[in-house]
């Protein structure tokens, strides 16, 4: 995701009128995520905030003593979103893996219950508790579902202080006329 320009920023212009425009640039950089970030399943949209956030943090930390008390509570807050949207991501890059590799061990045990059953279909069943991936097979479907409740519990704490920080003054008062 690329930043936003900033627009009105010209050589000269006084260092807090810049952090202003910087800041509310940014405000609305991460704002403009509200609408897709509400949906779960919108791993790239959710990713995105997270990057909106940093930026929007490292903006406060290198301008907030310009743009008065609200530059640290919303930097603050940026970085526990960003924080809890990278524990998110973290859910969003390992469970398509641990799919793969149930996938993958699945196909491994059919193919071996196939050699015990020794041609007999309707031996399969019999053999099964035989398969050499099973344990295997548990745990990591076991894993799974660990990262799937984590990802959820994590999003939904996400939501939750998203929602906070929009209903709160933190962002109106960066963003105000000074």
């Amino acid at each position: 995701m690329k930043a936003s320009r900033v627009k009105g920023l010209r050589p000269g212009t006084r260092l807090g009128g810049a952090a202003q425009r910087i800041a509310k640039q940014r405000v609305a950089d991460l704002l403009a995520f509200d609408e897709a970030v509400r949906d779960p399943a919108n791993v790239r949209e959710l990713h995105d905030l997270r990057i909106a956030a940093k930026r929007l943090r490292y903006t406060l930390e290198v301008l907030g003593t310009v743009l008065g008390p609200a530059a640290g509570v919303v930097e603050n807050e940026a970085r526990a979103l960003q924080d809890l949207l990278g524990e998110v991501h973290d859910c969003d890059v390992l469970a398509p893996r641990l799919e793969a590799e149930l996938a993958k061990l699945a196909a491994e045990d059919a193919k071996a219950v196939a050699a015990l059953a020794e041609g007999d279909p309707d031996a399969t069943a019999r053999v099964l508790r035989e398969a050499p991936g099973r344990t295997m097979r548990h745990d990591v479907q076991a894993l799974s579902v660990g990262v799937a409740a984590r990802r959820a519990v994590l999003y939904a704490r996400f939501l939750e202080r998203w929602d906070e920080l929009i209903a709160g003054g933190a962002l109106t008062a960066l963003t105000a006329p000074a």
